[in-house]
């Protein structure tokens, strides 16, 4: 049985782990981006560098806050899927 993109999708994202970690990198990157954009001409390598390093445990957090509040509706959302691929086949 061949599963769904959004039920493989969806069973990767139910750990707490991956969720974090997709999350982070998801918000992390555009955030590091908007940062430098916003205020890298204030200063050198050394100021972008802390800028970046800024934005890593402000993506961390946004995810493991993002995992608290979601968790329950990612977790149905998986159970539905699942039970729509078994009574699809």
């Amino acid at each position: 049985m061949q599963r769904s993109l959004r039920v493989r999708l969806a069973l990767y994202l139910q750990e707490r782990r991956n969720f974090i970690g997709v999350g982070a990198i998801a918000f992390g990157m555009p955030c590091a981006i908007a940062e430098l954009w916003m205020f890298g001409e204030y200063g050198g390598i050394g100021w972008w560098i802390f800028l970046v390093l800024l934005a890593i445990p402000a993506a961390w957090a946004w995810a493991y806050f993002m995992w608290a509040a979601l968790e329950d509706d990612i977790r149905k959302i998986f159970a539905r899927s699942a039970a729509q691929t078994k009574e699809g086949s």
